[in-house]
């Protein structure tokens, strides 16, 4: 994770999320051998551009591209929905993965937002390619996979480290900056078996599946 200096404030508490695309890149590529373009979907806000920048500068990496014997990396950068569907369905799923960043302010032809939830509907519904998302929720939506932190855990050590320091009578307006990275691979199983994908074991002894998810 990212440390962020703040000049002149104290009392700062919180977490700071940072995304590493790169070990997922490697599962799709171990997935798809012939996978030799990585898609980048995003969107104008600020968010998203934001990790959009970050995942650009990672997978740029002349070893990362060298290691996972990607050719070309691309982006998709828009708000309408009608424009992305006609983007996704000139993907080539045999040699392209594509990753989802942020799509919060997609919109249909009409000017009416379109939720994620539908955007990943319609993306499972019409699509065979390898893709994947930033956060468990992601695959619960229909993404085919997801490695990150797990924010249910990263919550609860924060709460955690914070009742700690209260009960030791530590100055509520000083904690250490402090990295906690449980990364938690998840699969989509019926979009698995939809696509007649069979895993290397030691990935599915890794994973967790979308129906202990759901538990």
């Amino acid at each position: 994770n990212r440390t962020a200096v703040i000049e002149g404030e104290s009392g700062v508490t919180g977490s700071l999320e940072h995304y590493n695309i790169v070990p997922t890149v490697m599962i799709l590529k171990r997935i798809r051998p012939n996978i030799k373009e990585i898609l980048l979907i995003s969107e104008p806000s600020i968010t998203g551009q934001a990790i959009l920048r970050d995942f650009k500068a990672q997978l740029s990496d002349p070893s990362v591209l060298s290691n996972a014997n990607i050719e070309k990396l691309t982006e998709f950068v828009d708000v309408n929905f009608e424009n992305l569907k006609r983007r996704l369905l000139a993907v080539n799923p045999d040699k392209v993965g594509v990753v989802f960043i942020a799509y919060y302010t997609y919109r249909d032809s009409s000017g009416r937002p379109v939720s994620y939830h539908d955007i990943d509907q319609w993306v499972s519904d019409n699509t065979s390619f390898l893709d994947v998302g930033t956060a468990d929720f992601n695959v619960k939506n229909g993404r085919l996979l997801s490695l990150a932190s797990s924010g249910e855990e990263l919550g609860f050590y924060v709460a955690n480290q914070l009742f700690k320091a209260l009960q030791e009578e530590k100055d509520p307006n000083v904690f250490p900056i402090r990295r906690y990275i449980p990364l938690q691979l998840t699969f989509n199983q019926e979009k698995l078996v939809r696509l007649k994908i069979d895993l290397p074991y030691e990935i599915v002894s890794y994973a967790q599946a979308l129906s202990e998810l759901n538990q």
